[in-house]
């Protein structure tokens, strides 16, 4: 039987588990230093208190399978009338309220909607590397923790997790989750799952562990989010979230934020930008744009580095800054985009090309790029 805390506080853990609680709180500076980009070290997900958000800070109505903040992959699908608009977005936390945060993750509705069908579900997912062989197996425990509020009487939070594989390994898993009924003010809650076994399972390179927290969903999703009945927006409102949390075992250990530094580096190692950091990719502009001068060769470009090596070989995008047009390159000497791909792609940078038809030897080229490495 799987059992939740839904509390202020935290599970009091076992008499012997205190002081290694304490003694890893104590040396988190010494853990850090020795391991500053590790999130398995002492919880697995990056970007759980809603720093980073690379691709922009708000979206409405936004489409499946995208990803809004750093490393949360927004999954949707709506067969009956739109409860819209839905506006995913980075909010400021009112100083006080949430002690170790600046931002929190912020759903709102437009109503409760209708006609939902069976498999209707609006949920956010993080997909924590190699999670599957580290944290699953035969009796294995991990807690989710996390804080949550809602401005919507009566809204439910479904929670859930999956073990997938990976591509090419055995079948996915779901391991079902709860509901919980959320309040006007932020309340902690947890949930302990356990895992499935891992023998005679096939594990590819790609294998996960993803996260899945429901804010919609049908008939399909009771028994995942293990709610008794489906989920409507149930209202006009807004569902929030912060501090979130999977720590391997049956502790859901206190939150306690990584630095801006090292959240963005875990970030970046499935996407970056040349953008500055509050700039959304595809915007006109010029800042932190790759800059050269066209040589009088056939084809003329320039190397990238990547500010973190990515996990895999990236899909690179190039966005010309002067007209935010994607696959260009701009030609600042014609104020004109020209043509443009990324070429020898891998895990450490890329080479931006531009074939040399309209520009000339010693004009100013400039580009954009972003590298998505996502699982």
């Amino acid at each position: 039987m799987l059992a939740f805390t839904p509390s202020l506080g935290l599970k009091k853990p076992a008499q012997n588990e205190l002081a290694d609680i304490d003694v890893l709180n104590s040396n988190m500076d010494t853990i850090d230093a020795v391991i500053p980009l590790s999130n398995m070290a002492r919880q697995a997900i990056i970007n759980g208190n809603f720093d980073v958000w690379q691709r922009g800070a708000s979206f409405t109505d936004p489409v499946n399978a995208i990803y809004t903040s750093d490393r949360w992959q927004h999954y949707f699908l709506n067969t009956g009338t739109s409860a819209g608009p839905i506006t995913h977005s980075r909010q400021t936390v009112t100083a006080g309220d949430l002690p170790g945060s600046t931002f929190y993750y912020r759903v709102q509705t437009n109503g409760s909607g209708s006609g939902f069908g069976t498999d209707n579900v609006d949920q956010i997912a993080q997909k924590i590397e190699n999670g599957v062989r580290y944290l699953c197996g035969d009796g294995k425990k991990v807690t989710v923790s996390f804080c949550a509020r809602s401005s919507i009487p009566g809204k439910r939070l479904g929670v859930s997790l999956q073990q997938n594989y990976g591509i090419g390994g055995s079948n996915p898993e779901n391991i079902s989750g709860s509901t919980f009924t959320l309040t006007s003010t932020w309340m902690k809650y947890e949930f302990t799952f356990t895992s499935n076994t891992l023998a005679d399972k096939l594990i590819a390179d790609t294998n996960f562990l993803a996260v899945f927290f429901g804010f919609m969903w049908g008939d399909i999703y009771v028994p995942v989010f293990n709610s008794g009945t489906p989920e409507t927006y149930v209202g006009t409102g807004n569902i929030d979230i912060a501090q979130v949390q999977v720590c391997a075992g049956d502790v859901a250990l206190p939150f306690q934020p990584r630095s801006s530094a090292d959240e963005l580096a875990l970030c970046q190692r499935y996407f970056e930008k040349s953008y500055n950091i509050s700039v959304t990719p595809g915007a006109i502009a010029s800042d932190g744009a790759l800059g050269w001068e066209a040589s009088g060769s056939t084809f003329t470009g320039t190397n990238v580095i990547y500010k973190v090596k990515k996990r895999m070989n990236a899909t690179v995008t190039l966005y010309s800054p002067g007209t935010g047009l994607p696959g260009k390159i701009y030609n600042q000497s014609t104020n004109a985009d020209v043509a443009a791909l990324p070429e020898r792609n891998g895990e450490n940078g890329f080479k931006a090309i531009v074939n040399n038809v309209g520009v000339s030897a010693t004009q100013l080229l400039q580009v954009h790029y972003t590298a998505d490495a996502e699982l």
